[in-house]
C-alpha cells in the first residue's frame, strides 16, 4: 500500500510495529547474553545516556562539516569525555564503553589504545610513576610513532635511529632518510605532546634492534613543536576526518637515558646493554590493539547490519500476488545477501569474547614472566584480526549496496562505517603480513607434530592427528547438519589438510634447491589461505562451543535461534569462502550429494531466520542517536527523518545560491523561453 497523507502514522512505522508483534524470544535476554550480564547492559545504558544527553556528541549532522570543523568538534568531544570520566569516576571498562557511545574516531584514540598501554606494558615502575599517572589523567596526551613513510609492517626494517651518547647519557634521535620519517600516527599531527617512538638502538656503532622511547614533542606551555622536530598532518584520508594522522622528522633530538622504556630492555649509564627476557615481549601492545580491534569491528558491523535489515524491512519495492507492495526484506536475494552477514556478526561476538579471554591469559602470564603462550596467542590474534577485518569490510559494503540508491548518501550511515573499518585491514599489521605470521607458527607446529613432539595447543588441536587419510563425512540428511561436532569437523579437516599440504610444498621447494625464504614466497598464496582457514576453524569452534555452553542457562527459544545462526555461518562460509568446499571435495571428505544437502540447508536456514531478524538486531541495543542515520531508526520512520536531515544541509540555507550570481546568471538570462 502506498503512503497516504491521511494515515495517523507512516506506513513504514506500521510495518516495523507489525514486525515486533509476535517475536519468538525476549530480545532483552539476548542483549544480556551479548553484553555478558544484565548488570553490564544496565551500566552500558547509563553510559549511553551520558552521551545522548550532551548535545556536543550529536553526530548525524557532522556529514555537513568540513575536515577542520570535524577536528575542532572532535577536540570538544575529547574535552567533554574527559570531564565525564572524572565526574562519574568511571573505571577503565566504563571509559572504553563511553567512547563507543560517542561514536567517532578522535584525535586521542591512540593515546588510549596504544600510548598508555605501552607505558603499562613496557615502562618500569619508576617510569610509570612519572608518565603513566600523568597520561591516565590526560595531563599529557601521547601517540604511537612506529610506522614510517617507507616501512609499516616490516618493523625490523625501521630506519629511525637512537644513538647513545655516553658523555651526556642521552639518546640522539634522527630520521636519517626521507623514508625514515614517521608517518600515519593518529594524534601526531596537531594534538599529542608526547609519543612513543620506535627507533633502532645504537651503542658504540652496534645496532641492538628496534626499541621504544618516550619522546616529548611539543611544549607543555604553548604546544609549540620542540627543537629538532618537524611535525604536521599528512592530509585528507578516506575517513577518520577528526583525527590528525601526522608525520614527524627528527634531527639530532636529544632525550635522557631514562626515556628508553626499560621494563625489559635496559641500557646502563656506561652503555652496557641488557636484552629482554624474550625477544617478542614488545608484541604485547600490538596484540592488545589487535584484540580490541576485533571487538571494534564487531560493533561497527553490528550497526551496519542493523541499518540494512531495518531499512530493508520498511522499504517496499515491487508487488505481491495480492497487489500489495512487497517489503524488500522478503525478496530471497536480499535475504541471501544480508542474513549470512547477520550470522557472521553473531560469530564475531563470540570470537571477541574468545580473543578477550586469551589476551587476559597472556597478560597474566607476562606478569609472571611466563612467555610460553606468547607465540600461539600472537599467531591466533594476528590471524583473527586479519580475517575478521576482511569479513567485516566486505560485509559492510554489501550492506551499503543493499540500501539501494540511498546507500550512496552519507546520511545512510554506511559510508562512514565503511571508511572506519576498511583501514583496519592495514593498520596495526597489514592483513596479508599477519596471515604470514600466523602461517609460520602453524607450519612450525606441523613440523614438530610430524617429528612426534607433543602439541598441547587448543587452537591447533587439529594437528594432533597428522594423518593424510580422511574418512568420509558421516552426514546423509538435513537432521545431521544440526550436529555441532559434524559442522566443526568440516573446518577442522580442511585446515589440517591445508597445513599438511603447505608443509609438503615447502619441503619440496627446499629440496629443489630454493632457500627457505624463497620457498616460502613461492607458495605464499597457499599459506595465506592456510592462515585464514585456521582462523575460520577458531571462529567456528568458538561459536559452536560457546552456544552449547549457554544452552542450560538461556531460554530454549534463544538457543534455537543461535543454533540457526551458527549453522548458517558454518555452511554459508563453507560454500562461499576461499574454496573451502572445493578443498573438502578434493580430498573426498565430502561428495556431491552432500554439497546439494548443504546448499538446500542454507536455503532452509535463511528462510527460518526471516521472522527473527528484527529481534536479532534489536538485541544489539543500539539507540537511534548511535546509529546516526534515519535509515536505521528503531521506529521505522525513515523517510520523514531523512527529509528533515536534508533540509539541515547548509546548501539549503538560501533559496538562491551564491553560485547563481557568480556563474549561472550570465548563462541563464540569455534564455528566450
Amino acid at each position: 500500500m502506498a503512503h497516504t497523507q491521511n494515515q495517523s502514522q507512516p506506513q513504514e512505522v506500521l510495518i516495523m510495529q507489525n514486525e515486533r508483534k509476535n517475536l519468538s524470544f525476549n530480545t532483552r535476554e539476548l542483549t544480556y547474553i551479548l553484553d555478558g550480564s544484565k548488570e553490564r547492559t544496565e551500566r552500558n545504558e547509563f553510559l549511553s545516556s551520558l552521551v545522548e544527553n550532551e548535545p556536543i556528541f550529536e553526530n548525524q549532522t557532522t556529514i555537513y562539516l568540513s575536515r577542520e570543523e570535524k577536528y575542532i568538534s572532535g577536540l570538544k568531544k575529547i574535552k567533554k569525555y574527559i570531564q565525564l570520566v572524572k565526574e562519574h569516576k568511571l573505571d577503565s571498562l566504563d571509559a572504553w564503553m563511553l567512547i563507543r557511545y560517542i561514536n567517532q574516531d578522535l584525535a586521542f584514540d591512540t593515546h588510549r589504545s596504544m600510548y598508555t598501554p605501552t607505558l603499562e606494558g613496557q615502562a618500569s615502575s619508576e617510569q610509570q610513576q612519572k608518565w603513566l599517572t600523568e597520561a591516565l589523567e590526560y595531563n599529557i596526551i601521547g601517540c604511537y610513532a612506529q610506522t614510517e613513510l617507507g616501512h609499516g609492517s616490516n618493523v625490523r626494517a625501521i630506519e629511525t635511529i637512537a644513538v647513545y651518547d655516553k658523555t651526556t647519557k642521552e639518546f640522539i634521535l634522527n630520521t636519517p632518510t626521507l623514508t625514515a620519517i614517521k608517518w600515519w600516527p593518529g594524534g601526531l599531527g596537531k594534538t599529542a605532546n608526547y609519543t612513543i617512538v620506535y627507533a633502532r638502538l645504537i651503542i658504540d656503532d652496534k645496532d641492538y634492534g628496534v626499541h621504544s622511547f618516550n619522546l616529548p614533542i611539543r611544549s607543555k606551555y604553548d604546544h609549540s613543536t620542540l627543537a629538532g622536530i618537524e611535525l604536521g598532518d599528512i592530509g585528507p584520508k578516506l575517513g577518520f576526518d577528526a583525527v590528525d594522522n601526522g608525520y614527524m622528522k627528527l634531527t639530532n633530538v636529544r632525550i635522557p637515558l631514562e626515556n628508553l622504556l626499560n621494563r625489559f630492555a635496559k641500557v646502563d649509564p656506561d652503555g652496557s646493554y641488557t636484552k629482554p627476557i624474550h625477544d617478542k615481549v614488545g608484541y604485547a601492545t600490538m596484540l592488545f590493539v589487535r584484540v580490541i580491534l576485533i571487538g571494534y569491528i564487531t560493533d561497527l558491523l553490528s550497526r551496519a547490519i542493523t541499518i540494512a535489515i531495518r531499512y530493508s524491512t520498511v522499504r517496499r519495492q515491487g508487488y505481491t500476488e495480492s497487489g500489495e507492495e512487497r517489503q524488500v526484506i522478503d525478496y530471497q536475494m536480499q535475504q541471501y545477501r544480508l542474513f549470512p552477514i547477520l550470522a557472521t556478526t553473531y560469530a564475531l561476538y563470540f570470537t571477541t569474547k574468545f580473543a578477550d579471554n586469551i589476551f587476559l591469559q597472556l597478560k597474566k602470564s607476562i606478569a609472571e614472566k611466563n612467555f610460553s603462550p606468547l607465540q600461539e596467542i600472537h599467531a591466533t590474534a594476528s590471524g583473527l584480526k586479519a580475517l575478521t577485518t576482511w569479513l567485516a569490510s566486505d560485509a559492510i559494503e554489501e550492506c551499503r549496496k543493499c540500501l539501494g540508491g540511498h546507500g550512496y548518501m552519507l546520511a545512510c550511515g554506511l559510508p562512514n562505517l565503511f571508511s572506519r573499518i576498511v583501514p583496519a585491514c592495514t593498520y596495526e599489521g597489514d592483513n596479508v603480513v599477519l596471515c604470514n605470521q600466523t602461517a609460520r607458527y602453524i607450519i612450525k607446529v606441523v613440523q614438530k607434530s610430524l617429528l612426534g613432539e607433543n602439541n598441547d595447543s587448543e587452537t591447533l588441536r587439529y594437528l594432533k592427528n597428522t594423518s593424510t587419510s580422511n574418512q568420509r563425512w558421516q552426514v546423509s540428511q538435513s537432521k545431521d547438519l544440526e550436529n555441532f561436532d559434524k559442522l566443526i569437523e568440516l573446518f577442522e579437516v580442511r585446515v589440517r589438510y591445508l597445513a599438511l599440504k603447505c608443509n609438503k610444498y615447502l619441503t619440496e621447494e627446499v629440496q629443489s634447491g630454493k632457500s627457505p625464504e624463497n620457498a616460502w614466497q613461492s607458495i605464499n598464496n597457499e599459506l595465506t589461505k592456510l592462515a585464514k582457514a585456521h582462523c575460520y576453524f577458531v571462529m567456528v569452534d568458538q561459536f559452536g562451543k560457546q552456544v552449547q555452553q549457554l544452552k542450560s542457562t538461556i531460554s530454549i527459544e534463544i538457543y534455537n535461534v543461535l543454533c540457526i545462526l551458527f549453522q548458517l555461518f558454518v555452511l554459508y562460509h563453507l560454500d562461499n569462502s576461499d574454496g573451502a568446499m572445493a578443498d573438502l571435495l578434493t580430498i573426498n571428505f565430502i561428495i556431491g550429494e552432500q554439497v546439494d544437502l548443504i546448499r538446500n540447508q542454507i536455503r532452509y536456514l535463511v528462510n527460518s531466520l526471516r521472522p527473527h531478524v528484527i529481534a536479532l538486531t534489536d538485541a544489539f541495543n543500539f539507540p537511534d542517536y548511535l546509529l546516526a542515520t534515519p535509515l536505521g531508526r528503531y521506529d521505522g520512520n525513515v523517510y520523514e527523518h531523512l527529509f528533515q536531515l536534508a533540509k539541515q544541509n547548509p546548501m539549503n540555507s538560501k533559496d538562491v545560491h551564491d553560485g547563481y550570481q557568480l556563474h549561472l546568471k550570465e548563462l541563464l538570462v540569455k534564455s528566450k523561453l
